[in-house]
């Protein structure tokens, strides 16, 4: 009998997972989805240095969206607004 793969999150793609979601009843009314796209999947330590330089701008992202949400602004040089 042939083991069937084990499952993982890393072998899902982002349709099947926003799919997925929808046929649960699980989808927000509104989804956002910031992503890093990889190139490089094999074994090691740390980052490549395309994705550590693209950490910081899909943080701050994040940080505006949440300030929005909570109907807090941030001031262009990111802080918060007063």
């Amino acid at each position: 009998m042939a083991e069937s793969p084990a499952a993982s999150s890393h072998g899902i793609g982002l349709g099947s997972t926003v799919e997925l979601g929808r046929v649960l009843g699980r989808l927000p009314r509104r989804l956002i989805i910031l992503a890093v796209s990889g190139r490089e999947f094999g074994f090691g330590i740390g980052l490549t240095p395309e994705v550590a330089a693209a950490i910081e701008p899909v943080v701050e992202r994040v940080r505006d969206l949440i300030g929005q949400a909570a109907g807090t602004p941030r001031s262009p040089d990111g802080d918060e607004a007063s």
